[in-house]
């Protein structure tokens, strides 16, 4: 199960739909934060929301196949803001932080204890320094 959070923290729940629409053709139930065709902003709150709700109905209905025990929250830009805010919720298997970062707080990623998934783009992408200057503690390839 992935839960989405969109760019510019944007209420539209649509604004990734081919992204989304492409997951859940895996079969996949992906939830974006905010409405179809919605404004205003969201918020990690929202994602947490989304959480709950697909925790509550996993296994049943229409949700039968659902497998509540693998969520990977994750956005782009903000919304990957949004996701890193999951890292401490225990239902959250991984973390995907797509062209985003933590602003100047450099060290926040040597914090999480899950797995986290970080796409970046080009040295040309405002949140590029962000993610590339984080420091992220490296396995130790020895420990078990």
């Amino acid at each position: 199960m992935v839960v989405w959070g969109n760019g510019g923290c944007g209420g539209d729940g649509n604004s990734n739909s081919k992204f989304l629409g492409w997951l859940a053709s895996y079969g996949y139930l992906a939830i974006a934060s905010g409405r179809p065709g919605g404004s205003g902003s969201t918020t990690a709150k929202m994602m947490t929301d989304s959480i709950d709700f697909a925790v509550k109905v996993a296994g049943t209905g229409r949700y039968a196949n659902v497998d509540a025990t693998k969520i990977f929250a994750s956005g782009f830009s903000c919304g990957g803001v949004e996701a890193m805010a999951q890292s401490w919720d225990s239902r959250v298997s991984t973390i995907g932080v797509i062209s985003s970062g933590l602003l100047t707080n450099y060290t926040a990623a040597s914090t999480f204890t899950k797995p986290v998934l970080y796409a970046i783009g080009g040295s040309g992408d405002v949140a590029y320094n962000n993610v590339s200057t984080c420091h992220v503690p490296k396995k130790n390839p020895t420990a078990n």
